[in-house]
């Protein structure tokens, strides 16, 4: 399946992929029953974000397009869905026969069988979440420091940065995601599970990567896998030992002895070897060489291969986040600046470079903040494409993560060297 976007054409890129497959389907080349490449699949061969591809396939869906199940993929939809939900409900009354048989045997009265259907049900609509996390109001506060009503969401099957300075809020938000420190205000939900009320539940489906290994110095990898396995019902012992060989990490040697490098690696081997559906991760790659980031970056991919998994990746190193981040949450001083699409938040912005005059006749409301020399200045600009039309002619250039932040960080001061 050949798809080609065009930066250019002005029509968004997800509505270019939905036209294309829509296309291909008119004309008989792909049929009902053909397979789709997964989401992350075709967002890696398009070079784009795995939301952008997610949002087209969500409208090939709403179209009636194709068909998409948990687990399997997307799938042309067939023409006669009539048939196709006869089979299902075959395949359903089949299934039900044999629970009721088994619940004949077993003695349970009709009452106590639509008691248990009740429970599974709810527990199925528990799971069924759009977004891995969903924050609402969170509020913590501090003697000097107040994370203030920040809200924010991490869609399913996403990476999304979190980025801010030191001291922004982004450790005081994971730790009051995780439960470590009690929020004052506000909603959380991990994977459709209440933070608080449904902690177990959310937490055995959870893994934490910490700037700092959270094992003891004494241990080494044969008792942590002796632990673990203790904790988590899904851990697998097999999957571990295949990351510490992956990783070149001996078995007997104590954590003590390990180097930064060796200590993250063994965090990364321990987080996806109970099979966690969320990754968060606080800081995870800061003090690494750029050979052991690359290759962390590259299992962080690989883990999102199944559209199940998210993960929400805090850093101040915005190299990073251009590689991996399909969605940016930029937080600064206990307060969010910015939150959506990576793409979208690039796209908008941009830095207007002109003349110290010509700065002085673009309007306040334009202006996120600028840098200004005794040569001219450089201006962060929200609207990247009203901007061009209102002040034709200027020169705007794109702007990066790291431009961004660094911009928003100054933006009290409007104006800085």
């Amino acid at each position: 399946m050949d798809i080609i976007i065009s930066n250019s054409s002005g029509e968004p890129i997800y509505e270019q992929i939905a036209s294309q497959i829509k296309s291909l389907i008119l004309d008989g080349t792909l049929k009902a029953g053909d397979a789709l490449p997964s989401m992350r699949t075709l967002a890696q061969q398009l070079r784009i974000s795995v939301i952008t591809t997610k949002r087209a396939y969500e409208e090939l869906e709403r179209d009636g397009f194709i068909e998409s199940y948990t687990g399997k993929g997307s799938f042309i939809k067939g023409q006669n869905t009539e048939l196709l939900r006869e089979e299902y409900l075959r395949q359903t009354e089949a299934l039900l026969t044999q629970v009721c048989d088994k619940a004949r045997q077993c003695k349970l009265s009709l009452d106590e069988l639509k008691e248990m259907l009740d429970l599974f049900t709810e527990g199925q609509k528990m799971n069924d979440y759009e977004n891995a996390i969903e924050i609402k109001g969170l509020t913590k506060r501090y003697d000097g420091f107040t994370l203030d009503n920040i809200s924010f969401n991490v869609p399913k099957g996403s990476i999304m940065g979190f980025i801010g300075q030191n001291g922004a809020g982004k450790t005081t938000t994971i730790n009051a995601l995780l439960n470590i420190v009690k929020k004052d205000e506000g909603e959380i939900k991990l994977l459709g599970y209440d933070h608080e009320k449904e902690e177990f539940e959310a937490k055995s489906q959870i893994a934490a990567v910490f700037d700092e290994l959270p094992f003891d110095d004494r241990l080494n990898a044969i008792a942590i896998d002796k632990i673990l396995r203790e904790i988590f019902e899904e851990w697998s012992t097999e999957t571990f030992f295949g990351y510490l060989d992956r990783f070149a990490l001996p078995r007997k040697k104590k954590f003590g002895k390990f180097s930064k490098g060796m200590k993250m690696k063994l965090q990364i081997a321990s987080a996806q070897s109970h099979n966690a559906k969320l990754l968060i991760m606080d800081e995870a790659t800061t003090g690494l060489d750029p050979v052991v980031r690359n290759e962390i970056l590259d299992i962080f991919l690989e883990y999102l291969q199944n559209e199940e998994h998210s993960i929400l990746m805090s850093s101040h190193i915005t190299s990073d986040l251009d590689k991996v981040a399909d969605c940016v949450t930029f937080i600064d001083k206990g307060k969010i600046l910015i939150s959506g699409y990576k793409d979208d938040i690039l796209d908008s912005h941009g830095i207007l470079k002109c003349t110290k005059s010509d700065y002085r006749e673009i309007a306040p409301e334009d202006i996120v903040s600028a840098r200004v020399s005794d040569f001219g200045a450089e201006v962060m600009v929200s609207d990247k494409a009203g901007c061009k039309k209102k002040y034709s002619g200027a020169v705007i250039d794109p702007a990066t993560l790291e431009d961004i932040m660094l911009y928003y960080v100054n933006r009290s001061k409007k104006e800085w060297r």
